[in-house]
């Protein structure tokens, strides 16, 4: 499944799946990626964790949500980093990236998935599915390593 990226922001498109992605970075320049369960949409591929976003839901509610959920922090404070459309043969989505630097607890794969903090410097699109690939060159541009 091949996605297209557009540059533009999110708002004023037709009905969308709404996504949101925390970018873990520690002290160290380190960013926290979880694995995608073999068998699933993109299994085997590292990712930076988030998902969906609940009807009803504001991002910063989906984000807490999802990284409590997925990797068991509370985030404490975030940044709005980048707003991406991804666009396939069957879906219109929509992500909202976020840098999470200030949180709470020790970032672990919290439903059983593979997890690990990684150098910034030393991510590789090749392990990651495409709707996260754009976000390692932007990442590395804005944060000084």
């Amino acid at each position: 499944m091949w996605f297209y990226l557009f540059n533009d922001n999110c708002e004023g498109s037709m009905k969308e799946i709404q996504v949101v992605v925390g970018i873990i970075l520690d002290n160290d320049h380190k960013v926290f990626l979880s694995k995608r369960k073999e068998g699933s949409h993109l299994g085997g591929f590292w990712e930076f964790p988030g998902g969906k976003v609940e009807p009803g839901e504001s991002l910063m509610t989906a984000l807490k949500r999802e990284l409590k959920e997925e990797v068991d922090i509370d985030v404490d404070s975030c940044q709005l980093f980048s707003e991406e459309r991804h666009v396939d043969s069957e879906r219109n989505i929509c992500l909202s990236f976020y840098l999470v630097k200030d949180f709470t607890g020790v970032a672990k794969g919290n439903e059983g998935q593979k997890a690990q903090w990684i150098e910034l410097s030393k991510l590789n699109p090749k392990q990651m599915p495409p709707v996260n690939k754009g976000m390692i060159q932007k990442l590395k541009a804005t944060i000084s390593l």
